[in-house]
């Protein structure tokens, strides 16, 4: 095939294969961009289930997308969120807890509005250093 013979087919198959795909990943990113844009804040650190070696921690999450006020809670009883230790209207995404009880399981979650969110656990070594 000469070089000549070989731009239609480059052009060809461009046309054929090259933009369906191109297309197919713009239509991709979209649809990622609206469904990660209704994501309601997420916990992030620590990570769910890690044990602690010091008396502190500072929480993290994402924010989430959409108005409205965000309370982080924390407690140390995982299914009614009865004993709270924390119940706070936070507008940054970390918050600083100290002076933790070793060997004791910790509780979080997330409040948008009235809807409570995912909840994340952690807890503190038995043999945790104090700071």
């Amino acid at each position: 095939m000469t070089r000549v013979g070989l731009i239609p087919w480059i052009v060809a198959w461009l046309r054929v294969y090259l933009i369906p795909i191109c297309l197919f990943c713009v239509v991709l990113v979209s649809v990622i961009e609206t469904v990660t844009s209704s994501v309601d804040p997420m916990p992030q650190h620590p990570p769910h289930g890690m044990t602690l070696v010091r008396d502190h921690v500072q929480l993290q999450w994402s924010k989430g997308k959409g108005a409205g006020e965000l309370r982080l809670q924390v407690a140390i009883d995982d299914s009614a969120f009865s004993t709270m230790i924390v119940d706070k209207v936070v507008v940054k995404n970390t918050h600083r807890l100290r002076k933790l009880q070793p060997g004791q399981t910790y509780y979080w979650r997330l409040v948008k509005g009235e809807e409570p969110g995912l909840v994340s656990v952690f807890s503190i070594s038995a043999n945790a250093l104090r700071y």
